[in-house]
C-alpha cells in the first residue's frame, strides 16, 4: 500500500497564509494544526525563544535569593559546617553568580532547542527520509516550549516562591513517598512530568504537519526518543550522584 495515501492525517489543515508570532503562539492553546501549518508555512524560530530566555531569565533574578538560601542549606549537608560559615562561603562568589546565573539560564534556553530540535529532525528527516529543513523543526520545538513552558511558570512560579524552593513537582513523583527519591521507579516516575507529555503530545500534532506522517508515526517518533532519553537519563543518574536543588 501507498505509504504516502497512508499518512493522510498529517496533511496540511489550511492552505491560507499563516499568522505571526502571537497568532502561533496563542493557536497552540486553542488549535495547534493551525499553528503548525503557519509554522509549515512561515518558519521563525528567534522570537518564540527569544521570548521564553527572557523570561526564564528575569524569573531567575527574583528566584535568587531562594537559590542562595539552597546553595547555603546544600553546602552544609556537603561539608557539615555552620550556617554562618556557610553563607560566608556562598557570599563571596555571589556578586558574580548574580548576574552569571541568569545569563547561563538565557544561553541555556537556546542550547537546549537547537539540541533536541537537532534529535527530532535527525529522526524525521535523516533516518525517516522525510526533506523538512531544520529550521521548521527548530521553529516547531520552539513555539511548543514557549506556549507549555509558560504555563508552567506560571503554575510553579508562585509555589516557589511560597514554599521558598527551586523544585516544584508536577509529575507522576509526586505520587510516591518521599522516602522513595533515589529510587529507579522514582527517577522514572519524575521525568514523566504533565508539563512535558502536554509538549510532546503538542509536537507529535506537530510532526503531521510538518513531516506529513500519520499519527502512529509521528508518535512513534517523538514519544519514542522521550522514553530513550528517559532509559539514558536514569541510567546516568544512577552512575553519577548529582545533588539535586530544591527544599
Amino acid at each position: 500500500m501507498d505509504e504516502q495515501s497512508n499518512e493522510v492525517e498529517g496533511k496540511s489543515v489550511s492552505t491560507e497564509e499563516g499568522g505571526g508570532f502571537f497568532q502561533k503562539w496563542f493557536d497552540l492553546y486553542f488549535n495547534p494544526q493551525r499553528s503548525f501549518q503557519s509554522i509549515d508555512q512561515k518558519p521563525d524560530w528567534v522570537l518564540p525563544m527569544l521570548t521564553l530566555a527572557a523570561i526564564s531569565a528575569v524569573l531567575m533574578i527574583f528566584l535568587m535569593p531562594i537559590l542562595q538560601q539552597v546553595q547555603i542549606e546544600r553546602l552544609m549537608d556537603i561539608r557539615g559546617i555552620s550556617r554562618g560559615q556557610a553563607e560566608e562561603i556562598i557570599q563571596k562568589a555571589w556578586k558574580i553568580q548574580q548576574v552569571t546565573t541568569p545569563v547561563f539560564v538565557f544561553v541555556g534556553v537556546f542550547v537546549v532547542q537547537f539540541v533536541v530540535a537537532f534529535f527530532l529532525y535527525l529522526v524525521g528527516t535523516v533516518f525517516m527520509g522525510r526533506p523538512v529543513s531544520y529550521i521548521k523543526v527548530v521553529s516547531a520545538w520552539a513555539y511548543t516550549s514557549l506556549a507549555v513552558g509558560i504555563v508552567g511558570m506560571i503554575v510553579r512560579a508562585p509555589i516557589m516562591f511560597a514554599k521558598k524552593t527551586m523544585t516544584v513537582q508536577t509529575s507522576l513523583a509526586a505520587f510516591l513517598s518521599p522516602d522513595s527519591k533515589g529510587s529507579i521507579l522514582y527517577k522514572i516516575f519524575d521525568k514523566l512530568d504533565v508539563f512535558v507529555i502536554w509538549q510532546l503530545i503538542l509536537v507529535t500534532i506537530g510532526f503531521m504537519i510538518i513531516y506529513k506522517f500519520n499519527s502512529k508515526k509521528s508518535a512513534t517518533i517523538v514519544f519514542g526518543l522521550y522514553i530513550l532519553w528517559i532509559i539514558v537519563s536514569v541510567l546516568l543518574q544512577s552512575v553519577i550522584k548529582t545533588p539535586r536543588m530544591g527544599a
